[in-house]
């Protein structure tokens, strides 16, 4: 197993697959490459704001024609991508988001009451911040954006 390719996917819990619509059809590859191409330019929340809008914006047209189309949520899209879907870069951006809360956390601690630096934590913010731009160089090493054919009405 790779972990280098985007395309590969690890399973995290198997024993909620099955429940998630988006893990049993494979009818969803444009949300992963949109996921894939805006994972480092938006946070979280706008990310999943954008695919869920997406995915109404696809399925609209099999509504109107009034073909059957399952009601997938953007709490769906967001487990999915974030439990069952779990990409190298979508690991590696988790854990530089992790560790800058840390740096800020451990940021207020770095002076004592005396005004006089404490060493312990200086010295863990310089490694956590060291550690942090290794993953963003791992990053930018592994950013690439996927190709698309668009199949508009490839759904079902």
């Amino acid at each position: 197993m790779n972990l280098d390719l985007d395309q590969e996917y690890i399973s995290l819990t198997s024993d909620t697959t099955k429940d998630c619509y988006l893990c049993t059809h494979d009818n969803h590859n444009f949300l992963a490459a949109l996921r894939n191409q805006m994972l480092l330019k938006c946070d979280k929340r706008n990310l999943y704001d954008l695919l869920y809008k997406t995915y109404q914006a696809r399925m609209r047209p099999l509504k109107n024609q009034n073909m059957d189309v399952l009601p997938i949520t953007r709490t769906m899209i967001q487990e999915h991508f974030e439990q069952h879907a779990m990409t190298y870069q979508s690991g590696v951006l988790n854990d530089a988001r992790v560790i800058q809360q840390l740096m800020h956390t451990l940021e207020s601690r770095l002076k004592l009451k005396d005004g006089s630096l404490d060493t312990a934590n200086v010295s863990l913010f310089k490694q956590l911040s060291t550690y942090k731009i290794q993953l963003l160089k791992k990053l930018s090493i592994h950013e690439s954006t996927d190709k698309v054919i668009d199949k508009p009405h490839e759904f079902i």
